[in-house]
């Protein structure tokens, strides 16, 4: 079992990574082991087990020894995020393991994440009412939450409105989806902007519904989609009655 902990860590904090070895044969076995420390990690050598071999020239970690059955063994040292690593900076830390008898090899890798903007917790408020009048203005509201701890460098909210949702200062209905650029800029940890974004339903017959997409300025993405529910237009006519 290969982990590293934690795996969302702050730039020039602290991991500890731990390969656990098993061996769950009935003999002993040869195993090996390799690692090449990613560019954005410093191994701390002090906290390196003594079996482990280190050469920082090549920044790789091997071992060599025998796995018993039922007794695993345990590795574990201590590594710093780079003090310049981007926020959102992807890190994937791979260890090689082998079984020379049997001339096996594979990897384990795990996936770390330089803390940074965390735009996972924005979406839609619901609109009101809940079913809309058909041709009736109305506002829908989109929190944009940033709950990371690093700043979201060039935010950007891109919206698309489907075929008969436009934006309110249309004037024919739309055959065609509609794009807008809801917001760009920045936004601070714990931030939360309010997006207001005016539209009008033009058609009843097929659900409607109004996509956002998200950025946070350092390569990930998100998608939030609304369906709106429109209430047909009613006419009420004259009743006429002859005797």
């Amino acid at each position: 079992r290969w982990t590293i902990t934690s795996t969302v860590p702050l730039p020039g904090e602290r991991v500890t990574a731990t390969l656990t070895l098993r061996n769950d044969g009935p003999v002993s076995m040869t195993t090996t082991f390799s690692h090449t420390v990613p560019a954005a990690l410093t191994v701390v050598e002090a906290t390196l087990p003594p079996a482990v071999t280190y050469i920082s020239a090549t920044r790789q970690l091997t071992w060599t020894g025998d796995v018993a059955p039922t007794a695993p063994v345990t590795f574990t040292w201590v590594a710093l995020v780079d003090a310049g690593a981007s926020p959102g900076q992807a890190i994937t830390p791979t260890v090689t393991l082998g079984l020379p008898a049997w001339k096996f090899v594979f990897r384990r890798t795990v996936a770390l994440r330089v803390a940074g903007p965390e735009l996972t917790a924005s979406g839609w408020l619901s609109p009101s009412p809940a079913v809309l009048p058909v041709g009736q203005p109305v506002t829908l509201t989109f929190a944009l939450r940033n709950t990371g701890a690093g700043t979201a460098p060039s935010g950007a909210v891109d919206l698309w409105l489907t075929a008969g949702l436009a934006p309110i200062t249309a004037t024919l209905p739309p055959t065609l989806g509609t794009p807008l650029r809801g917001w760009e800029g920045t936004l601070s940890p714990g931030e939360t902007h309010w997006l207001t974004v005016p539209v009008r339903p033009w058609s009843w017959e097929t659900p409607l519904r109004v996509d956002a997409l998200l950025a946070d300025g350092t390569g990930r993405r998100w998608e939030r989609s609304l369906w709106l529910a429109v209430a047909p237009r009613q006419v009420f006519l004259p009743l006429m009655l002859r005797e």
